[in-house]
């Protein structure tokens, strides 16, 4: 048997080096197994829509970034509405629930290739005895690696000439909301002017044509003195109403527009929702199963979505599909309405790879590519018919048929920033910690101790599902408040958006 070189010998120390794990974490905390985008972009609309039996509940979020104290907007309804405040835990909730399947880690099969490539090389070499020798001590190196490794991971009636009518007036949360019909754009106009609600004259030709079809108009305005909302994200408003297709009106807010628009809609119907310009992100079929385990993470590949927020499951129940579309519209896209069709179902949950796992993946490819072609190149000129394939021989041609393949897959995987955080356990993080607020005898008194708790210890009240500090709100990891009997109730919202009561009764 012949001796191994220290050249050999050295490859398969270098070899073993690539087996250990390729980060340390110094002050020995175990990394993360929850995953997360790390670059999250809120787009410019975002809406929920329902559609069943020609009715359409349409449920719009508003931002505004201007400073002043009143600002209005108008939406434009195929027919009167009723008007609804939606909260503001809604669309983060959808939001998360529609979170694609993330894979921040790959298995390194690229390893094993070069392993195999290696073992036959000696065996043809140095003799097979050499090789079984290696390989056995490759499985017992491997073995006891794998501890380490595995503790290393861690969305009217007709109005005759230019008079305008006004079908209804309410106050809707924060909103002064009136639904108004005219057959004239002009006389709209004058009206949204005299009643406080500034219009730009770009919308004229979107309005006529709107009023020509016998749409009416829902004028909200937001007070920014209204008590409780000092932000620039306001509740969202539902509007409901018959349709005999649903849509999402876009034309007011292509009418002038200068710059790309970026809309998510949550589509929730009888199969998977298409409409024109938009890509489907997701089609998962909705569940409503009742409230289970307060601590139950969803599984991210799973192509199900669990419905328990309690809003959300009040006015979707009826839904079998969930569907998720996404587009970015140029001006010229948004000259027509978005209106939605109905496609046979297809359940998919889109998938990200962070940085990490998509060049191991494009190396597990390129290295499969690589053995390949060796062997084949090596196979036809060791039976003396030579073969030369860029003419650069066998080994080089391999490399570089390789690093081409790697290159193509890790260009064509979606990739994306990935965070990383503790997996807990039990309950939706250390919100449940809040609850221990027991001398509150108002809603106002327990805001002031939770503030005064998140206050001193900002970096421990974190929120482990949607990042970012814990808040009130009616979303995953966050809370809500309610006074019920003289009691105030603390209501947590686990990862599917399902409420409860802290302390629990049992």
């Amino acid at each position: 048997m012949r001796a191994i070189p220290a050249t050999v010998k050295r490859g398969w120390f270098i070899l073993l080096l690539a087996l250990l794990p390729l980060r340390a974490v110094a002050d020995g905390k175990v990394i993360p197994s929850l995953a997360f985008t790390a670059d999250v972009t809120i787009p410019d609309q975002r809406a929920l829509i329902h559609f069943t039996n020609g009715i359409e509940r349409l449920v719009i979020e508003t931002r505004f970034s201007a400073e002043g104290t009143n600002f209005a907007w108008i939406v434009p309804l195929p027919a009167a509405p009723i008007i609804e405040p939606a909260t503001t835990g809604l669309f983060p909730t959808l939001d998360y629930l529609f979170q694609p399947h993330i894979r921040y880690r790959a298995p390194k099969f690229f390893i094993a290739i070069l392993v195999m490539l290696a073992v036959g090389w000696i065996g043809v070499r140095y003799g097979w005895r050499t090789a079984f020798l290696v390989v056995v001590f490759i499985a017992v190196a491997v073995s006891l690696l794998l501890p380490a490794l595995g503790t290393a991971r861690g969305r009217v009636t007709a109005v005759a000439g230019d008079a305008v009518f006004v079908i209804d007036r309410r106050t809707v949360g924060a909103y002064d909301t009136a639904t108004i019909a005219s057959l004239d754009a002009q006389a709209i106009l004058a009206w949204l002017s005299d009643n406080g609600f500034a219009q730009p004259a770009t919308i004229t030709n979107a309005l006529q044509s709107y009023a020509t079809n016998g749409w009416v108009f829902v004028a909200a305005k937001v007070r920014r003195d209204a008590p409780g909302f000092s932000t620039n994200a306001v509740h969202p408003l539902s509007f409901t109403f018959k349709t005999h297709r649903a849509v999402y009106p876009m034309r007011l807010t292509g009418a002038g527009a200068e710059n790309n628009v970026t809309v998510e809609l949550y589509v929730f119907g009888p199969g998977r929702a298409a409409a024109r310009h938009f890509e489907v992100d997701s089609c998962l079929r909705a569940s409503y199963a009742e409230t289970g385990n307060v601590g139950r993470i969803p599984s991210r590949d799973s192509t199900e979505v669990v419905i328990q927020h309690p809003l959300l499951r009040a006015w979707v129940s009826n839904a079998p599909f969930a569907t998720k579309l996404t587009a970015t519209l140029s001006p010229s896209q948004m000259e027509q309405d978005v209106w939605i069709d109905w496609k046979p179902a297809r359940e998919t949950r889109k998938t990200l790879y962070s940085y990490a796992a998509g060049t191991t993946v494009g190396l597990n490819w390129g290295t499969l590519a690589f053995a390949l072609v060796l062997v084949v190149l090596v196979t036809v000129r060791k039976g003396d018919r030579p073969l030369k394939l860029f003419s650069l021989g066998p080994a080089w041609s391999a490399v570089l048929c390789g690093a081409l393949v790697t290159a193509v897959v890790w260009a064509i995987l979606p990739m994306t920033e990935v965070e990383l955080r503790r997996r807990f356990g039990g309950h939706p993080g250390t919100v449940w910690r809040l609850a221990t607020v027991e001398t509150a005898t108002n809603a106002a008194q327990a805001r002031i101790q939770i503030r005064r708790m998140i206050d001193d210890q900002p970096d421990y009240f974190e929120n482990q599902l949607l990042g970012g500090r814990i808040r009130e709100e009616d979303s995953p990891g966050n809370f809500t408040l309610r006074e019920t009997n003289g009691q105030v109730q603390f209501i947590i919202y686990d990862a599917n958006g399902a409420a409860h009561v802290a302390p629990p009764d049992n």
